[in-house]
């Protein structure tokens, strides 16, 4: 294994098996000594299920959880895979050639039918669209359907897209970040009383929302440089009124702390 694979595993998968230079999430099934990333262990899948740990890392999950899914398991909440940390599917997201869009389709190398059974997929062919789709961790649960057990999920509180084309004005957006050290070095403030105070009671105490000129100052960029960021981001908050046939239309946005970290994690991964 050289150096720059394992420089690919970030720090919170750094306790999984390694394989190729690849870490191996917490449910694959291993055969023969080897892990097939086809290829769930059953056993592992229900310790996930009944004790509230993530598919990836093995590790507790918090109160949000996430799935990854096309169309119909994101209008139909039913799940093969347990849920993961976010920064646990966003990483899937990316490093896994079927859900990052690299591979259309399943391998069809044949799997040894002696140790796995071979579930009926819906479709072996990537769907068109795939999604990181967040939930409360304590409402999923199993279920069965035709005599499969499946994961449903809860309401989804938030729907990204994985994969969504960028722009150029956010491509350059996203070099500016990257060059500014601020941005590199940030870490989400403490909260504080006097803090609290100063929050506007409309937006809630639970879950402060930066101004984009405050988030600006942070990330040491330009106020237009965090609104194309956020602009299209899940979560954030639009305020304002909508253009009409003789008016423009003017927004104002909030960006919740959780949304602010999230894009942090993401880009300066």
């Amino acid at each position: 294994m050289t150096a720059t694979q394992m420089a690919q595993i970030p720090a919170f998968l750094s306790h999984l098996k390694i394989y190729n230079g690849y870490a191996v999430p917490f449910i694959q099934m291993w055969i023969d000594g080897k892990p097939d990333f086809r290829v769930v262990d059953p056993a592992k899948v229900l310790e996930c299920v009944n004790k509230s740990l993530c598919a990836i890392c093995g590790v507790k999950l918090g109160e949000f959880c996430y799935f990854i899914g096309g169309d119909l398991s994101k209008d139909n909440q039913l799940f093969a895979d347990p849920p993961m940390h976010e920064q646990c599917a966003e990483f899937a997201s990316k490093t896994c050639p079927f859900v990052s869009g690299k591979r259309q389709e399943y391998s069809n190398r044949p799997v040894d039918t002696t140790v796995a059974r071979i579930e009926v997929m819906a479709s072996s062919v990537r769907p068109k669209q795939m999604y990181i789709l967040r939930t409360r961790t304590k409402k999923i649960g199993l279920v069965n359907v035709n005599g499969r057990p499946m994961i449903q999920a809860w309401i989804w509180s938030r729907v990204m897209e994985i994969g969504k084309e960028t722009t150029p004005e956010m491509q350059e957006s996203v070099q500016l970040l990257l060059k500014s050290k601020k941005f590199l070095d940030w870490k989400l403030p403490t909260r504080s009383l006097d803090d609290m105070e100063q929050w506007d009671p409309a937006f809630g105490v639970d879950n402060r929302h930066f101004k984009p000129e405050e988030l600006a100052e942070a990330w040491g960029v330009s106020t237009e440089t965090i609104r194309s960021i956020f602009r299209e981001e899940p979560g954030v908050l639009k305020i304002g009124n909508p253009a009409t046939r003789s008016k423009r239309g003017y927004f104002t946005l909030r960006i919740p702390e959780e949304v602010a970290e999230r894009v942090h994690r993401r880009l300066s991964a």
